[in-house]
């Protein structure tokens, strides 16, 4: 498959040409989805345990930040969602088990 082809058919070739390379990305698995949540999530969690709070993740708070993501937005919308939403509610310094449900995410 021409990938250079089809660019051209959007971008001009002035623009093209300024470009060293061109990567094309496949959707996120809820696998690496997950990893990166996970990887994202462990020096928030480290900085927590060092002040004294001790917050686990449950497996509801993945699907639920995977579910908010739409699949074109990549890893780049998992940042989005953990900066927004899961940081704030982390950094309340609650000890316990975040959790995600319809109304929105929670420390139990």
């Amino acid at each position: 498959q021409d990938i250079r082809a089809d660019l051209e058919d959007i971008f001009r070739t002035e623009l093209l040409n300024r470009l060293d390379q061109t990567c094309l990305f496949s959707p996120l698995s809820p696998k690496h989805a997950t990893a990166i949540i996970k990887q994202q999530l462990a020096p928030i969690l480290k900085h927590l345990q060092q002040e004294g709070v001790a917050v686990e993740i449950d497996s509801s708070v993945y699907k639920y930040v995977r579910g908010k993501v739409q699949k074109k937005e990549g890893a780049r919308g998992l940042l989005r969602i953990i900066e927004q939403e899961i940081e704030p509610v982390l950094l309340s310094n609650k000890n316990g088990t975040l959790t995600a449900d319809k109304k929105g995410l929670s420390v139990v």
